[in-house]
């Protein structure tokens, strides 16, 4: 959907209804520092966010729990800067 979108900077999904994040969704969207994700999501597939070199802060709106029980696809994070996830009851590292 987003992939190589290298203008997109920021991105907050709308919340509910969002259960996954697609293969390469938003894989090299350069620009992209910022991403809030809604807990409706239950998996985030691979190379989702692959090499989002910029993407120093990764928010999900659920807690730690909730982050904990998503299904991830091989290379979800790869390339990408941030290290820690900031759920709403604390910080998880995702290196």
């Amino acid at each position: 959907m987003f992939n190589g979108c290298t203008n997109l900077e920021n991105l907050q999904m709308p919340i509910g209804g969002l259960k996954s994040i697609g293969i390469s969704m938003f894989r090299n969207c350069s620009k992209l520092t910022t991403i809030t994700i809604p807990d409706s999501v239950t998996a985030i597939n691979g190379s989702a966010f692959r090499d989002c070199s910029s993407l120093s802060t990764f928010n999900f709106a659920g807690t730690k729990e909730q982050w904990n029980s998503i299904s991830f696809g091989d290379n979800w994070n790869l390339g990408m800067s941030a290290t820690i996830v900031h759920c709403l009851d604390g910080d998880i590292s995702i290196e």
